[in-house]
Order: structure tokens, then C-alpha cells, then sequence
């Protein structure tokens, strides 16, 4: 029993073993960070600007879009720790669509295919995706502080104010 522990073979695999799990312990994977959006998102955003306005957005206006931007990066991760994207379906829908797209299902299971999906990360990539956990937190955030409906006064005093509109 001795010989076989005192082989080169066996310390290197104990030794590579320990070692991986400290450097994971050491460096655990980086969280996602909501920061300052890069230059090219800003431009992005000010080309989106120009071909629906017609002109580029003023200061006030590139400030609100780079906010929004930033709201909806929050939403998005916020929707990723609650792991939203595992019991959506139209999140699966759309991996598994995906999965076919990239031929990476054949001879699967839709299951499988999802799992898969979900290994690789292709959720947090897919534009479609992002946009539909965005929306599933608006609605959440919406339905827990939902406002109380208008009185007839208020309706009526709003209805004064904007006649002329």
C-alpha cells in the first residue's frame, strides 16, 4: 500500500488537486459589476438617438439614457441572482432556439440542449434574454409598489390643468 502513495504520479495528482481548490478558494470567480457604461455603449446609444430623433441628444437627454442603460444592467443582474433565467420559459424557448441555431442539439433532448445552454452562458450574451428578465423585474417591482388609483378629484384637477393639450 505504501508503494503506491509513494508514487510521482500519485503526488502529482493529490498535490495538483489541493492546489486548484486553494487557487478557487484564493480567487473565486468575478461578480458581474454595474458600472460606468464603456465609450462604445455611450456611442451606441448616442447612433440609437440620432436615427430615431433625427438630431444628436442633448446633454440632459445622453444623462437619461446613460441612466436608463445603467437601470436596466441592474434589473438584468438583480434577474440573474434571483435566477429568473431558469424558470423562465420563454428564456428556455429562446436557448433552446438557440442551441438549434448553432447546431449544438443534434441527437438531444430539449433538456439537454437547455443545460447545455445554460453551461455555456449563452443567456448572458442573447439581447432577447437580457431584454426578457428586464422586463420580468420591471413587472415585479411594478406589482410590489404598485400606486393607488387616482381620485375623482385628482382626475378631474388633472383633466383642468390640461385642457388645452
Amino acid at each position: 500500500m505504501l508503494e503506491r502513495i509513494n508514487r510521482p504520479w500519485v503526488h502529482f495528482l493529490v498535490l495538483g488537486t489541493a492546489l486548484f481548490f486553494f487557487l478557487r478558494w484564493l480567487n473565486p470567480p468575478p461578480r458581474p459589476v454595474v458600472g460606468p457604461l464603456n465609450p462604445e455603449r455611450v456611442e451606441n446609444l448616442k447612433r440609437q438617438w440620432i436615427a430615431t430623433a433625427g438630431r444628436p441628444p442633448g446633454p440632459e437627454q445622453l444623462k437619461r439614457m446613460m441612466a436608463g442603460e445603467l437601470d436596466r444592467d441592474m434589473l438584468f443582474q438583480e434577474a440573474l441572482g434571483m435566477e429568473f433565467h431558469l424558470y423562465d420559459n420563454v428564456v428556455r424557448q429562446r436557448l433552446i432556439r438557440n442551441m438549434r441555431f448553432l447546431r449544438l442539439g443534434e441527437n438531444k433532448t430539449e433538456d439537454e440542449m437547455y443545460q447545455d445552454a445554460l453551461r455555456m452562458e449563452l443567456h448572458l450574451g442573447d439581447e432577447v434574454v437580457k431584454r426578457r428578465l428586464i422586463q420580468v423585474m420591471e413587472q415585479i417591482l411594478l406589482a410590489q409598489n404598485a400606486l393607488p388609483p387616482p381620485g375623482e378629484a385628482a382626475i378631474v384637477a388633472r383633466f383642468n390643468e390640461r385642457q388645452e393639450e
